[in-house]
């Protein structure tokens, strides 16, 4: 498995963590905005009715068509429905769906309150015989795509300098370590790893442990490599020539085996075992004399 740069992990848990906590920052700001908006949203709605029904009262069904179409096109909103009883003399919807629809439901008990959907407000009002009804949506994904439109560029551009300038910090910081790495990947020139200087302590605390370390790695390797082209060579002569020994240690191994005692042991009773352990001891002592060996 390659190993990553631990530069390029910190700067892309940062950007990771920012653009999650950024997000659902924004997104817990704009469900508060929202529902303010969708208040204000519907005094507005109110206001437009109020005209609504002045050009009913006055017959000017025509106008009144004009003047909800110019409130489609501003985004006030996004349906209405004009009857006249059962007849439908005007209507528009976004969708396929008619802009009538929601006129007929059975929730209206008194023309004037506002019935909420789960994506729109629909608000009807009953003048005479003739019924005018609009609604605006309420989707929450329409508005925050709507309202971050403007700060997309602005949210970008932070991002950018935050992790750039992360990015200098962590540099900086590291550039030290950075440093060592490279020399210790390519090898320090010459082999001699006491020319690198580092400008923070700890770093040149690591490299001065690194020199160390390397120079007695080259001691021992150095050591073994003479030992094994002389005192190697020299016994491995010995061997082939059958040249007897100049020294003779007499030794004896004696073999204790205490698995029951053990288990005597792990049982606690402790007067058992030591008592048991020291007849062995005196008996092995004498073995070992005996045979002329050492404890």
């Amino acid at each position: 498995m390659k190993k990553k740069s631990f530069l390029l992990i910190i700067i892309a848990v940062f950007w990771v963590s920012y653009i999650v906590l950024s997000f659902a920052q924004t997104l817990y700001t704009t469900s508060d905005r929202k529902d303010e908006n969708d208040l204000n949203h519907l005094q507005q709605v109110e206001h437009l009715l109020s005209v609504a029904q002045t050009l009913v009262m006055t017959g000017n069904i025509e106008a009144l068509k004009d003047h909800l179409d110019g409130a489609v096109k501003i985004d006030l909103i996004n349906y209405y429905c004009i009857q006249d009883k059962e007849k439908t003399l005007f209507q528009y919807s976004p969708s396929e769906a008619s802009g009538c629809e929601k006129t007929h439901d059975r929730r209206i008990a008194s023309y004037g309150a506002p019935l909420k959907y789960k994506d729109q407000i629909v608000k009807p009002i009953k003048i005479g015989d003739n019924v005018v009804s609009v609604g605006f949506s309420t989707d929450f994904w329409t508005y925050f795509w709507k309202s971050q439109k403007n700060n997309l560029f602005t949210f970008i551009k932070d991002v950018v300098i935050i992790t750039t300038f992360l990015g200098l910090l962590v540099y900086l910081v590291m550039k030290d370590f950075l440093l060592l790495d490279r020399m210790l990947q390519k090898g320090a020139k010459g082999g001699d790893f006491s020319k690198i200087k580092a400008r923070s302590k700890e770093a040149q605390t690591f490299i001065d442990s690194t020199y160390t370390l390397n120079e007695m790695n080259s001691a021992k390797s150095s050591m073994i490599h003479h030992l094994q082209n002389t005192v190697g060579l020299a016994i491995h002569s010995e061997i082939d020539k059958g040249t007897p020994h100049l020294t003779q240690i007499p030794s004896a191994v004696v073999r204790i085996d205490l698995n029951g005692y053990t288990q005597i042991f792990l049982e606690k009773k402790e007067e058992h075992i030591v008592t048991v352990l020291n007849e062995y001891f005196s008996v092995t002592n004498d073995l070992i004399k005996r045979f002329e060996g050492e404890i």
